[in-house]
């Protein structure tokens, strides 16, 4: 599994186009991915763990793949556990 790692802040998130979501306390980022469905990435804000799961809602802003995990990767974020 992948995590942020302990020291970092997560609103550092939001400079690689993650959303935070205060009721349910994760940041997200959407992506058309897998045969055009939309997928959801998590971070939750308790655990840091890094989540996919397929995604319900229509109409998502970022249309890219997951290149968003390696640049959390290069930018020395995210820890292997």
């Amino acid at each position: 599994m992948l995590k942020i790692k302990d020291d970092v802040d997560l609103k550092e998130l939001e400079n690689f186009g993650f959303t935070y979501d205060s009721s349910y306390s994760y940041f997200s980022y959407y992506s058309k991915f897998l045969g055009g469905k939309e997928w959801k990435l998590f971070i939750s804000c308790t655990s840091r763990l890094i989540t996919l799961s397929a995604d319900l809602e229509i109409g998502c802003d970022n249309t890219s793949d997951f290149d968003v995990i390696y640049d959390l990767i290069s930018a020395g974020l995210v820890e292997k556990v």
